[in-house]
């Protein structure tokens, strides 16, 4: 180009420009650029999803959750650990200290299973036969 415009100085011809014009991307070639990427990232989704899923199937499918349990652990828990904390405090059987020995190993097993249903009724089941406690 550049000796083109050195020879037309030299020679007196005018010359036409001969740099071409950048070529527009055509605006449909961003189109499928980004339909392809949203099909990509809809693909690791949709693994991603289904892997969650299968892992998800297969948590329930071994019977390791038992929901019934833990509806009654949310809902009756604290029912029962007020119950066990008044009956089963050490300061109750001050009297006889082997009563009280087993009264504080008791209780701090209730106060570490507070939330847990069906420890405290196998709690208080120990409390009934082992301090005598009516409930």
């Amino acid at each position: 180009m550049i000796n083109a415009i050195l020879l037309a100085a030299q020679t007196g011809v005018k010359v036409k420009n001969t740099i071409p014009a950048a070529q527009p991307v055509a605006s449909h070639t961003w189109i499928y650029i980004i339909l392809a990427v949203v099909v990509v990232l809809a693909k690791i989704y949709r693994i991603k999803h289904s892997q969650n899923e299968l892992t998800r199937k297969k948590v329930l499918n071994e019977g390791n959750i038992n929901f019934n349990a833990t509806i009654q652990s949310a809902f009756h828990s604290s029912e029962i650990y007020d119950q066990l904390k008044v009956k089963c405090h050490p300061d109750r059987f001050v009297d006889d200290p082997e009563k009280m020995k087993m009264a504080d190993a008791l209780f701090q097993q209730i106060s570490k299973n507070k939330n847990n249903y069906k420890r405290l009724l196998e709690l208080k089941a120990e409390a009934e036969q082992k301090l005598n406690v009516k409930f």
